[in-house]
């Protein structure tokens, strides 16, 4: 499976990186870290699932003075994004953040993906809050990703 990681933290990145690879050997993983570079990359490639952080600069940071600070709402700039370009992709949204502001309300980030889904109409699997330390997170994206694995197989 083609898997997109939308994230711009390090240290997660390695985790969920980490994660998926002890899964299994057949997830061809690509990285972006900023909405732009989330949008380019579905824009010209094709993936089955992206996994999303909430939390993102506007633009790549290799430069620290041009990327952008980190939009609390980039995942979600994201989510519209694609909806307006007419990509429906399977999304996990994976998070440190426990509520989400979606025009001007604040949704429970692990409640909101049937509301992302009607309002952008987009395919939003599920909605995972990250902690480092804790495992949780692992266990609910090892169950969405056997849920998209076995739909692509269908």
């Amino acid at each position: 499976m083609n898997i997109l990681i939308v994230e711009d933290d390090g240290h997660k990145i390695d985790d969920i990186q980490g994660f998926l690879s002890s899964l299994d050997n057949h997830h061809q993983l690509t990285i972006e870290r900023s909405v732009r570079g989330g949008v380019l990359e579905v824009y010209e490639n094709n993936y089955q699932l992206v996994i999303l952080d909430m939390a993102l600069p506007t633009f790549d940071q290799e430069n620290k003075s041009s990327g952008g600070m980190s939009q609390p709402q980039g995942g979600l700039e994201l989510i519209r994004t694609l909806s307006a370009i007419g990509k429906d992709l399977r999304i996990v949204i994976l998070t440190q953040y426990p509520d989400i502001e979606i025009d001007g309300q604040t949704y429970d980030v692990e409640n909101c993906s049937e509301f992302l889904a009607d309002r952008y109409g987009c395919s939003v699997d599920g909605a995972i809050i990250y902690r480092q330390e804790e495992d949780d997170w692992k266990q609910k994206l090892s169950k969405i990703i056997e849920k998209v694995d076995a739909d692509i197989i269908d």
